[in-house]
């Protein structure tokens, strides 16, 4: 049996450290005590124009200005996710 080389590297700005690797994992993770912010999505909508989905929701932005008089406030706005500590080292 060829084992092949492992080598477990930590992950810096520096140039050139991840050259010549054909895998990569994150460790990264979130579970329900992080609050991912929104605050993307105004222009990940603006910038890359997905179709009906962008038409939609500058309609929706707009409705929502002339409704209250103010913009909704993404920045201000996130999401939890579904999973606990637990669960994402299980």
């Amino acid at each position: 049996m060829n084992r092949a080389h492992t080598e477990l590297r930590r992950f810096t700005k520096a140039a050139g450290l991840v050259n010549g690797f054909r895998t990569a994992i994150s460790l990264h993770s979130h579970t329900y005590y992080s609050k991912e912010s929104l605050g993307f999505i105004p222009h990940y909508l603006g910038f890359h124009r997905t179709p009906i989905v962008s038409g939609l929701f500058h309609s929706e932005m707009k409705n929502y200005e002339e409704r209250t008089g103010k913009t909704l406030d993404f920045d201000r706005a996130y999401w939890t996710p579904p999973v606990s500590p637990s669960m994402v080292v299980t």
